[in-house]
């Protein structure tokens, strides 16, 4: 791996860290419908143990959107980011 792409990813102890959660939990709180911020978060959880928080998490966006119509209406990133929190969601539910 290159350094560049090194420098892209953050430490697994402190990106996992409850301090590093904490802080998103306080922005989901400033920004609830941001989907990005809610996957990363679910997935955060799952990598912790905390199935029933990102099942939580990501029912609340993917209750908030009509999928059908994100597919056929919905730009790129929202139909990526809703299609990451299926997925997640597909995930929470194999524990």
């Amino acid at each position: 791996m290159t350094p560049e792409i090194l420098s892209q990813w953050s430490d697994v102890k402190i990106r996992l860290s409850a301090k590093a959660i904490a802080g998103m939990e306080k922005q989901r709180q400033e920004f609830p419908n941001d989907i990005n911020l809610v996957n990363d978060l679910a997935s955060r959880y799952l990598a912790v143990g905390r199935r029933t928080d990102a099942k939580k998490l990501l029912r609340s966006i993917t209750d908030a959107h009509d999928a059908r119509k994100v597919a056929r209406e919905g730009d790129s990133e929202t139909k990526r980011q809703l299609s990451r929190a299926y997925i997640q969601l597909s995930r929470s539910e194999e524990g």
